[in-house]
């Protein structure tokens, strides 16, 4: 369970961690140049429809054109023609061209971020969610969240939002709920509807392609989304930033832990070891405290992670030992995988155990692990060989993809290194540090070329912020010499 959540500003980003029993176990990042669009509401054009693919394509005024599934397409008769039959509730033809046309305009929301060259997937079945409650406004159905398994608790509160609810719309009852009074549902609710009065106004005065709602800032999110009764501690190390996260909390979760400010002179994410384990994430292997090793490559079609006894020779039979690597394996496999964000098809390999009772111990273990995760996972069985297939569904780009890049140097290999808009992200954040310890110096930064020129595109947000909080400039200075991570900051 997360029970201490940290948040780092620093210039053009925000950086979060969230903390179970002092490690971190998931790692959020917002980039003012990378912001992610999940959760976004857009009036979009239909600009083409392909039959083949069963999929359209929706322009939405971001730099490529979103993708809509039949799936996914299921009320945009109702909110794109006015369709009197799927206003009601009818289903719609099975056909993509049955559901929407080329030209035609349509309310969509974001589900997720763009990746590689696949532009960002988005739905017609809208979403409003609250702290309680997620608002579903084309929909009149009453749901609740898997994760409440226990069943008094969830015919409590399916009777208490049913008997609230208004005719055509649903309500999807989140984790956070648990425990929740009437009163504490209504107001999620009056909140969510007037949320989504505000959304059919922007989109009747909008013209497509148009924004019409913004989900929360990445502050105010993670407090909204990942809060819950065991979170005890809130840290956050910016004064603006924690002014917003309190006046948000007073308002949806006065009953959070208390949020508090970091101002001491270690940077928060240094203090925690925050930083060593985003370097470590970002390593394919894994050493384990028994001396087994973990090793996680991903390629565009899955990730394969493979586990092997390493220096681990244990103490008792063999079959113990290699029990003992799967089952520490196991939960590692867990923490890192959220960790690093991977999604789409896993596939774990096993060391061969011949014993099915030990097989099965290993399969608990890492459904436990998993068992927390907010991502949708899905096991397949182990096979006799160790191989375990799961899936796990995410919305953003995994850690990888946010902060490296191929190597220009591996001619064609595949070689990863840090992106020229993290080392400058990086670069900004030891400007700020070196400032606070020799207030009014003329500052330099001395980096390659390609990172130099990183703060006029992806990480000029972050040069803007970091002169902002100068109150002046920093002199930048191209050494072609200098490998892609390497960065100096020098007093002038």
């Amino acid at each position: 369970m997360i029970d201490e959540i940290l948040f780092s500003v620093g210039p053009g980003q925000i950086r979060t961690a969230l903390l179970a029993g002092g490690r971190p176990w998931e790692l959020i990042l917002a980039r003012s140049g990378r912001a992610s669009v999940v959760g976004n509401v857009y009036l979009g054009r239909v600009v083409r429809v392909l039959p083949g693919m069963d999929a359209a394509f929706v322009e939405i005024g971001l730099e490529h054109a979103a993708f809509l599934t039949r799936a996914e397409a299921r009320h945009a008769a109702a909110l794109g023609r006015g369709n009197a039959a799927a206003a009601e509730g009818e289903q719609p033809g099975p056909r993509i061209a049955d559901r929407v046309r080329e030209g035609e305009a349509v309310l969509v929301q974001a589900v997720k971020d763009a990746m590689g060259e696949k532009g960002v997937r988005v739905t017609t079945a809208l979403t409003l969610p609250g702290r309680h409650l997620v608002y579903t406004p084309t929909r009149s159905e009453i749901a609740v969240s898997r994760r409440i398994e226990d069943a008094a608790e969830r015919d409590r509160l399916t009777g208490l939002v049913a008997g609230m609810a208004w005719p055509g719309e649903g309500f999807i009852l989140r984790t956070a709920a648990v425990g929740a009074g009437a009163e504490a549902l209504a107001r999620d609710a009056e909140y969510l509807r007037a949320l989504w009065a505000e959304v059919q106004d922007r989109r009747a005065a909008a013209k497509p392609p148009a924004l019409v709602h913004q989900d929360l800032a990445p502050v105010p999110r993670v407090l909204r989304d990942r809060v819950r009764g065991h979170v005890r501690h809130i840290l956050i190390d910016d004064r603006a930033a924690l002014a917003e996260a309190r006046r948000f909390a007073e308002r949806f979760i006065p009953e959070a832990a208390g949020i508090e400010l970091h101002s001491g002179p270690t940077p928060l994410f240094e203090l925690y070891d925050i930083e060593s384990e985003i370097e470590r994430a970002l390593s394919p292997r894994v050493e384990l405290a028994s001396g087994s090793v973990v090793v996680i490559e991903s390629t565009e079609a899955l990730t394969a992670i493979d586990v092997n006894t390493g220096r681990h020779v244990g103490r008792g039979s063999f079959a113990e030992t290699i029990l003992e690597t799967n089952l520490e394996a196991a939960a590692e496999i867990a923490r890192q995988v959220r960790l690093r964000n991977l999604g789409g098809l896993i596939v774990i390999d096993f060391v061969h155990m011949d014993r099915p009772d030990h097989r099965e111990r290993v399969v608990e273990t890492l459904r436990a692990a998993f068992q927390t995760d907010p991502a949708p996972v899905y096991f397949g069985s182990m096979s006799p060989l160790g191989l375990i297939e799961m899936t796990r569904r995410r919305s953003r780009e995994s850690l990888d993809q946010m902060l490296m890049e191929a190597c220009p140097a591996c001619g064609g290999g595949h070689g990863r290194v840090k992106s020229a808009a993290t080392v400058a992200h990086e670069a900004a954040a030891a400007v700020l540090r070196t400032a606070a310890r020799a207030p009014g110096a003329r500052l330099t930064v001395i980096a390659a070329p390609e990172v130099i020129d990183a703060f006029e595109g992806e990480a000029k947000v972050a040069l803007e912020e970091m002169e902002a909080a100068l109150g002046r400039g920093a002199a930048l200075r191209r050494e072609p010499g200098y490998a892609r991570d390497r960065y100096e900051v020098v007093i002038a």
